[in-house]
């Protein structure tokens, strides 16, 4: 059996922190995507409502 050694269990380590940063990164952009879009079509429909009063 090979034996690990410590600076490439840190390397492995890294790659999958660097891996999970990358994923919560993707779904704070989608999420900060999805708020701007209904905050947009909340104001629309506030607007709309504003024009038909």
């Amino acid at each position: 059996m090979e034996k690990i050694t410590d600076e490439e269990r840190l390397n492995a380590i890294a790659v999958e922190l660097q891996s999970l940063f990358i994923e919560f990164e993707n779904i704070y952009k989608e999420s900060i995507e999805k708020m701007d879009k209904m905050t947009e079509e909340i104001d629309e429909e506030l607007s709309s409502q504003e024009e038909n009063k």
